[in-house]
């Protein structure tokens, strides 16, 4: 299995999918990747690819999304320098 593990991450990534992470545990698969936008045909296209290169049936296949945070897209989570150490006097 570890071989149809292997193939279905290096088709899902040529696909254009990234962060891909396939593990297989007897009948099923847990399938991590960063996918953008979740659509029907995206959803399908993993499952055949999985269901092809590991022999793992469709409703056994488990498709959990991800999508990266960086501090630009989420500024809140930036800090800033001296924000607390300025001083005003009058």
């Amino acid at each position: 299995m570890q071989n149809g593990k292997n193939a279905a991450e290096m088709l899902l990534e040529a696909k254009g999918f990234t962060d891909v992470v396939v593990s297989i545990t007897d009948n099923t698969a847990d399938v991590v990747l960063d996918m953008g936008e979740v659509t029907d045909a995206k959803r399908a296209q993993i499952e055949d690819i999985v269901k092809r290169k590991a022999g793992i049936e469709a409703e056994n296949i488990i498709i959990t999304p991800i999508q990266k945070n960086t501090a630009q897209e989420n500024p809140a989570t930036e800090t800033t320098e001296n924000s607390d150490t300025t001083e005003q006097t009058n």
